[in-house]
């Protein structure tokens, strides 16, 4: 299941698990529902300020990424990483490693990841989240910008609880 809020997750998950008694009852048996230990992917909650930095980073090193709103918000994805990015401040960038007409998950996107391209674009990458956290590191003003949007998005929350 996924949800771009964990508030809508949670209750998804109840629904769902309602929904499996509700069949059970209707088909004459039983039903026991057993949720994983470890909590769904949450969705990730970006922080602008870090992503605002990585794009400069990206930009000293010749590439142009995508402005806000390119990339739906509700892209169907799901990470582990959604649930840190809610025990701390976080982004999860995008980076190219393939002409815009190579689909993800496709033999031809395979392809293009051994390419040179690819490398680049790693390594890029790479830069842009090292030279990003340089700066929160050593720009008083970067980490308290970012501390005050990851508290006003809700701040840490305890993902394993958060389903109970």
């Amino acid at each position: 299941m996924r949800s771009q809020r964990p508030e809508t997750l949670k209750d998804l998950s109840r629904r769902v698990e309602d929904v499996a008694h509700g069949a059970a009852l209707m088909a004459g048996v039983g039903v026991t529902v057993t949720w994983d230990h470890h909590p769904p992917s949450l969705p990730v909650r970006t922080n602008d300020a870090l992503t605002g930095r990585w794009v400069e980073a990206q930009r000293r090193r010749g590439r142009d990424p995508l402005p806000l709103g390119v990339v739906s918000t509700t892209l169907a994805a799901s990470t582990d990483f959604g649930n840190v990015s809610y025990r701390l401040p976080g982004m999860h960038p995008l980076i190219r490693i393939a002409p815009a007409d190579v689909a993800l998950h496709t033999r031809e996107f395979a392809a293009e990841s051994t390419s040179a391209n690819a490398r680049a674009a790693a390594t890029d990458g790479a830069y842009g989240l090292a030279a990003t956290q340089l700066d929160v590191l050593h720009d008083p003003a970067l980490a308290a910008a970012v501390a005050e949007q990851f508290a006003a998005a809700g701040g840490a929350i305890e993902v394993p609880s958060f389903f109970d």
